[in-house]
This record gives structure tokens, sequence and C-alpha cells, in this order.
């Protein structure tokens, strides 16, 4: 019974050469075939990630720090810089490690790393932000590759670049070697610089300063740089020593809210129509006041914060049930409102110290918020709900609400607040720990993104 085994595919091939045999152990062979397939999906990691990280690498190219990620097949990566410390975290989805350890070189910005499956964190020695980040298809003996580059940089352009994911770039796919994707870079830029060249040839061969309008009119108008891609500003409710809520089952509520957050963020990326910063990437505490300065330090144009909430115990936690979005107010649209921003406002006292952002100071905050902004929230709260509803998204009667969450307090952008459900009740806390409904609130938030940029006035007018 010769077994075969490549690219995670199991091809078993049984050679039975005994028709009278066969006939009259057929049971018992199929299910000792059977036993062999449950024994590979239990047991065989490539069962469980399509996609392994075989080996990281660091090199030198001058002061700039070269990491490849060498795989066992194509993937996708998001970079992100973050500080406290100075790192940078990778996100390969659906990929598993397994790869040897190593020590980065004293000369290299990395001085250690951890992998926690699909991702990865580079602590760095000193700050660097990051130069390019490309995928490299197989070149002879070596495999599919992801390759980040890494730049010493000053405090100031590293606090500018803080929470930003930066993607793949899909141009440099094409190229098998970081010889030839240089070449590419190279070749692009001496294409424009030619365009530049013929340009100034063209204006020089038409002195006369009457000829100067034709001149422009027969010449082609430089293309005109694209508009900035709206930045998403995500954030992961909870985390570290903060649990959140904890459901009936044990769920807790910092571990769905980055789960959502992280398939979020790739939604929006693929949709390759909007910049995202993640405000945690992993099981990190942060105070709500440090929540909301991440989306004004990388000046956000929308941002939204997940959370799965419980009711109280005067609330049937089986009859409440399902999605609301909130969006900033003075007064509670009502008393579970209330109670809800209570609980979320109490978050910081974990930490040891109150929020900065509650008590008198949020309400001067509060006063200040133009209301052309608190305006723009409740659509982006209405268009969220229609995405919910075109993607089936169990929601509350009334699922537009509005209470005084501090995480909120104090934007200057388009800002909502997601409970994408109660771990008090048995049927959201089901749901909620389900990959693909997960994935479904991720797509329904991304369609609900699409149509308040459609539709809203400010937006279009920036752009």
């Amino acid at each position: 019974m010769p077994t075969t085994s490549r690219e995670g595919t199991i091809e078993l091939t049984l050679r039975i050469y005994n028709n009278r045999f066969m006939t009259r152990h057929k049971s018992f062979i199929n299910l000792l075939i059977l036993m062999v397939f449950i024994g590979i999906g239990l047991f065989s990691p490539l069962a469980v990630a399509k996609t392994q990280i075989q080996q990281l690498r660091l090199s030198l190219n001058g002061d700039m720090t070269r990491v490849v990620i060498d795989l066992s097949a194509p993937a996708r990566l998001s970079a992100q810089l973050y500080e406290n410390p100075d790192r940078v975290e990778i996100h390969v989805p659906g990929a598993a490690w397994a790869a040897p350890g190593f020590t980065p070189g004293d000369a290299s910005v990395v001085r250690e790393f951890e992998a926690n499956g699909e991702n990865i964190t580079l602590l760095l020695r000193r700050q660097a932000t990051i130069a390019n980040v490309f995928s490299l298809a197989p070149d002879g003996p070596r495999p599919d590759r992801l390759v980040i580059d890494l730049k010493p940089s000053t405090p100031a352009e590293y606090a500018t670049k803080l929470g930003e994911a930066t993607p793949l770039n899909p141009a440099v796919r094409k190229a098998g070697s970081i010889e030839k994707v240089i070449g590419t870079l190279q070749d692009k830029s001496e294409q424009k610089k030619n365009v530049l060249r013929e340009k100034t040839k063209t204006v020089e061969k038409t002195p006369e300063i009457e000829k100067t309008a034709a001149v422009e009119k027969s010449e082609p108008a430089l293309k005109a740089p694209p508009a900035k891609k709206p930045l998403v500003v995500i954030d992961a409710g909870h985390g570290g020593q903060d649990p959140g809520a904890i459901g009936r089952n044990g769920a807790r509520e910092k571990d769905i809210t980055l789960s959502v957050a992280r398939r979020l963020r790739d939604a929006l990326l693929e949709s390759k129509k909007y910049r995202v910063v993640m405000v945690r990437d992993k099981d990190v505490y942060l105070k709500l006041a440090e929540r909301v300065a991440v989306a004004q330090r990388n000046k956000a144009d929308l941002f939204i914060s997940l959370h799965a909430d419980t009711v109280g115990q005067d609330s049937d936690p089986d009859l409440t049930h399902g999605a609301s979005i909130y969006t900033i107010s003075d007064q509670a649209s009502d008393e579970v409102s209330a109670r809800l921003a209570a609980r979320e406002n109490k978050a910081d006292l974990i930490g040891g110290k109150p929020d900065l952002a509650s008590g008198a100071v949020g309400t001067i905050l509060l006063d200040l918020l133009n209301q052309e902004t608190m305006m723009r929230s409740k659509d982006f709260a209405a268009a969220i709900a229609n995405g919910f509803t075109g993607h089936k998204i169990v929601m509350l009667r009334r699922p537009l609400r509005s209470a005084g969450f501090a995480v909120l307090k104090g934007a200057d952008f388009p800002s909502v607040l997601i409970e994408m459900g109660f771990l008090s009740s048995n049927k959201d806390g089901n749901l909620l720990q389900q990959k693909d409904y997960q994935q479904r609130l991720a797509v329904a938030i991304v369609a609900g993104v699409d149509d308040f940029f459609a539709s809203d006035k400010l937006a279009s007018l920036s752009e």
C-alpha cells in the first residue's frame, strides 16, 4: 500500500491483486481507508493550513534590513508598525508557522521575533519604517517568498506610520528574483523620466510666448495624482487584562472582536479602495483615550469600534439578541444603551486610572464636536445597518441607537460602535464564534463603508 504526499495533498493508492480477497474483505478495507483519512485530518498540520511558513531570513543592504519569509505556497500579507514596544506586526492569513528559530544579527533593526500561527511580531532594536512589501514567485530552488524592507527612521517619521497597514505591492509578483524586482522598478522610473524629457524638448522647440497656449493644447496633460484612499481605523474592543464580556459558554469578547477586526481589515484591503489602521492587532490592553488617539494621529476618515456585550440580570438573555450600531450622544437613546455605555466606559478602571475623556472633560469634548460630524456618523450607522440587512445579519428591533460611549468622544470624523451581538444570548454567542459568521459580519460592514462613501458629500469633496 504505497503512499505519497506533496503540497498538502495526500494521494492514497491501493493496488488490489486478489479480487476474491477484495470481495470477501470489502467492509474491513473500507473501514481501514476511512480510519486512515480520519487520522490524516486530525493529526496532519498540512490539513490545518494550506500554506506553511518554512523560514524567516534577514539580510542587510546598506542601512536597510530585508525580511524574507519562505512559503510553501503563495500567500497574502499585511504589515503594521506599533509602539510600546516598537515592533512590526505581520499577518499572513491562512498560514502556519513551521520555521526554525534564529537570532538576528546586531546590525539589523530587528532584535528578536515572536511567531504564533499566521502572526509574526518583529521586535525592533531601533525605530524603522516599512519601505517595501512585496511577494516573489518561485525561481529555481527558491520558493514563494514574502519580502518586507525596513528602513531606519526618525521618531517623527515613525509616529506618522504607526498602525497603518501596508499591503503587498501587487505589481511585483511576476518577477521571480529580487534583482528582477529592482530592474522592474528602475524601468518604470526611467519611463517617467523619458516622458518628462520629451515634454521638456517640446516646450524648448516652441519658444515664442504667443505659441504657449497652442503648445499646452497639443501636449497631453500630465495625469493627476490618484486620490488618496480613505483611511478606516478599526478598534477591536477590550484586550489584554480586560477580557470584556464573557458568554455562557466561556467565549470572551476580546477574542471575538479581534478576530472580526482582522477579517474586516483583510476585506477592506482586498477591495483596494481603502487604507486600514488597526488600533490593536494582538491581545493587548489599551485605554479608551489611547484608542481614539490612534485614529486622530493617523487622520482617520472613519472609525469603527467592535464589541459584543451582555445584557443585565433584569433582561431575558434569550430574548435580547442581534446586532446594533451606536453613535455618540450626550443623552442615551434608551435605558439599555445607557447601561451599555456605562459598562464600556468602566474599561479604563482595569488599568488603574480613570479615562481622561470621561466626566467633565468628556462633556467639554462632546460640546466641541462638530454637528456635521455627528450627522455623518448617523449616516454611517444607517449605511452599516443596510449592509447588515443585505447580508442577513440579525439585528435588534431598533438597531440604530446612541449613547455617551467614551471611545467615540472627541472624534472629528464619522465614528460608530458596533455591538455585533450579545454573548449573554446562546444564539448570538454561538454565531459570533463561527468563522463563517464572523466573515459575513466583516463583508456586511464593508458594504456599509462602500455605501457611506458613495453617498457622503464631504467625502467626495475631499477627494
